[in-house]
């Protein structure tokens, strides 16, 4: 192996091992992202996750992916949202959906 490859690879872990790329932490952000939810889930359901926690502005489901984002009025309801579900993951359908901010 060429210097250079081993100084890209140390590159690629030095990014990875970023305090912000552990789960569920990130750059606060208004926008939550859902991984886990299961394929038959509806908007509804995702709503119910984020109506104790405040306005939501915008939801995106993209159910093959079992996926979804959601958009929360303000970075505090948000950050209130994915403390509360990281130490209690909500489940829809018998499945545990992971809350974490979108990049």
């Amino acid at each position: 192996m060429s210097p250079t490859q081993t100084d890209s690879n140390d590159a690629k872990k030095v990014k990875l091992d970023s305090p912000n790329s552990a789960a569920g932490v990130g750059k606060p952000s208004r926008v939550l992202h859902f991984r886990g939810v299961p394929s038959d889930a509806t908007e509804g359901e995702i709503v119910q996750l984020g109506l104790p926690f405040g306005r939501m502005t915008n939801l995106v489901l993209a159910k093959k992916k079992n996926q979804a984002l959601l958009e929360m009025g303000d970075v505090p309801s948000a950050q209130a949202m994915v403390n509360y579900y990281s130490e209690r993951p909500p489940q829809i359908r018998a499945r545990t959906v992971y809350v974490q901010f979108s990049n």
